[in-house]
């Protein structure tokens, strides 16, 4: 299973995503495995949620000392679905990522965060969701944070 962490981490967001999603399938003693995958920064979010999950707790409201996840985990986590929504179900795809991500009307906050990040994948996702996403205004709030993505990358001091 450390293989296949490992190589997930490396790839797409869609191949990530399906790997992930094959791992948390695997029953019996993955805790190392998970433990070990930790330390991949694609995959650590993921790792998170499933080792609270086992546990019987939230990541997000009750996690277990020592695996609280990061502010970004989330922003990371919704990014790499975009990315992966596309790929698998076109604009559908991302616009159901960004529903799963963002509570209706949320979705400026959204990408504000995205932006904000600096991480590569969710600059990614939103040129993704700001192309393709089927709600206008939505698109349209994709692409502005995009455009201030790039312009703190391309800024003297931003980069």
């Amino acid at each position: 299973m450390t293989a296949l962490l490992e190589a997930a981490a490396g790839e797409d967001a869609a191949y990530l995503t399906t790997g992930v999603q094959i791992a948390a399938g695997i029953e019996g003693d993955t805790e190392a495995a998970w433990l070990s995958a930790m330390s991949l920064p694609a995959i650590r979010p993921y790792a998170v949620a499933e080792l609270n999950r086992r546990a019987g707790r939230d990541a997000q409201h009750d996690p277990l000392p020592g695996l609280e996840p990061f502010e970004c985990d989330a922003v990371v986590m919704a990014s790499q679905a975009i990315v992966a929504g596309y790929a698998t179900g076109g604009s559908e795809g991302v616009a159901a990522a960004v529903r799963q991500a963002a509570a209706p009307g949320s979705e400026t906050v959204l990408f504000e965060q995205m932006w904000r990040s600096r991480h590569v994948i969710a600059e990614q996702a939103l040129m993704t969701a700001g192309k393709l996403h089927p709600d206008k205004k939505i698109a349209k709030a994709a692409r502005a944070a995009s455009m201030k993505a790039a312009s703190v990358r391309n800024s003297p001091r931003g980069g």
